[in-house]
């Protein structure tokens, strides 16, 4: 059972429910390619999908264009905060207008969070993919923005754990949803 479990269109549900997944990069790492395998299986279920990606579309977005799925790139250059990112996102928000905004890694999780300032999103959930995504300005961000999210995941429990004794979520705020299938990790245990 994952997060979106409870939200799963059925064929007598309508309108028709819709995701912005947003990523750094999708280029090939863990975390692109998990964004990539969520953006096709919400595809195969029902959910109309889009993706943006910070940087360029990368080497990934092939695999999502097989699938009709949107790419859009904020165009910024790494390492570079730009205040136009903000904008190009605004402007693609309220164009697709999705129900759920989920971002995926440090500098998209604070890209959503500070332009939910500015537009409206009805829910956005950042997910952290490692123990710790930077310094302590990068956790003192989370902790700040925390506030501009619905909910906060990470892909393990330790990360989970160490997220709220920083105090960069409140444990009500944070929640463990592993990359694979609980009954995958289960039987790797065994």
């Amino acid at each position: 059972m994952n997060m979106f479990s409870d939200a799963m269109p059925g064929p007598a549900q309508e309108p028709q429910r819709s995701i912005m997944l947003l990523v750094n990069y999708l280029g090939v790492g863990g975390a692109e390619i998990q964004v990539v395998r969520l953006a096709v299986g919400l595809r195969r279920r029902g959910w109309r999908v889009s993706v943006v990606s910070m940087l360029g579309p990368g080497i990934l977005a092939g695999q999502l264009h097989e699938q009709e799925i949107p790419v859009h790139g904020l165009n910024m250059r790494p390492g570079v905060p730009n205040p136009l990112g903000v904008m190009r996102l605004r402007r693609i928000i309220r164009k697709e207008q999705p129900d759920i905004v989920h971002s995926h890694i440090v500098h998209a999780n604070i890209l959503a969070r500070v332009t939910r300032l500015v537009t409206h999103m009805r829910v956005l959930v950042c997910t952290a993919h490692n123990m710790q995504e930077g310094g302590r300005a990068y956790d003192l961000s989370y902790r700040y923005t925390d506030s501009l999210a619905d909910l906060t995941t990470n892909v393990s429990q330790a990360a989970v754990d160490r997220y709220v004794q920083i105090k960069a979520a409140p444990v009500d705020r944070i929640r463990f949803v592993p990359n694979r299938p609980r009954t995958e990790i289960d039987s790797a245990a065994n």
